[in-house]
């Protein structure tokens, strides 16, 4: 009996792995990274939306608050995640950059159709993913106490998971490893490969994994043809810095409503 539920407990665990590599496999793309030199793999962020039905921004994006009906009510497009990235957040500092993008370049690409605000008071967006699952895009809160206008963060998250599950990741490991457990680490991977030189940078690479209860974050350096991880930071309370000038930082999780089932 004992030999019989290790088979079936290594079948189960084959199946799973086999399951995350097929969803890792789907969102594998060729990025290429933005340059001033070749427009044509650029999107201009500025430009109005091509959709004469989309409504304009309002001046305070809060004034779109809706936390009661569900996104499933309210988002009637949906969007490739690869495009998003490519588009918008591709660049060589990651999540880093995302502060740098405003609410309106946002908008006239992608435009926005759910907009929250958390119990800490922190306003985001939500998008659908043709590829299964959901964007959350955190905006930057204003120093001066003004309505929000600059992204922050993105977090793509395609099901439950929590930080136990990452228990076995440890320094050394692979992003490979990381993939076996939650496939959305593929756009990291994407977003890596675009940029060849950077890839090798002492600085490293990270990957966000917006968990049930708490926000992980990996560290990984390219060594020996392979993405390695060298620190990991987890916070319960979802806590992401922004730099010193802004002077704030990002807490709590989305609404209950918007959890991915």
């Amino acid at each position: 009996m004992k030999r019989i539920a290790l088979l079936t407990a290594c079948v189960l665990l084959l199946l799973c792995c086999a399951g995350c590599r097929g969803k890792a496999d789907k969102l594998k793309r060729e990025l290429h990274l933005p340059s001033a030199a070749d427009s044509s793999s650029t999107t201009s962020t500025t430009a109005p939306p091509a959709d004469p039905s989309v409504p304009e921004l309002p001046a305070d994006i809060t004034e779109w608050v809706d936390n009661e009906t569900p996104w499933q009510k309210l988002v009637t497009v949906s969007y490739d995640i690869n495009d998003m990235m490519e588009q918008l957040f591709l660049e060589p500092y990651l999540h880093f950059t995302t502060e740098y993008i405003t609410v309106a370049e946002l908008h006239a690409v992608f435009p926005v159709q759910c907009v929250r605000k958390n119990e800490d008071g922190f306003v985001y967006f939500v998008y659908q993913i043709e590829q299964g699952g959901l964007l959350y895009v955190f905006l930057s809160p204003d120093l001066e106490g003004g309505p929000p206008t600059t992204l922050r963060e993105w977090f793509y998250v395609d099901g439950n998971r929590s930080y136990a599950d990452f228990a076995s990741i440890e320094e050394g490991d692979t992003l490979e490893d990381v993939k076996k457990i939650d496939p959305t680490v593929q756009i990291y991977e994407n977003m890596m490969e675009a940029d060849q030189e950077w890839r090798t940078s002492r600085f490293g690479h990270s990957s966000y994994h917006y968990l049930t209860d708490g926000l992980l974050l990996i560290g990984y350096r390219y060594e020996s043809g392979a993405y390695r991880i060298y620190a990991t930071g987890y916070w319960d309370d979802y806590e992401v810095g922004t730099n010193k000038s802004r002077g704030y930082n990002i807490t709590g999780p989305v609404l209950p409503i918007d959890r991915v089932e």
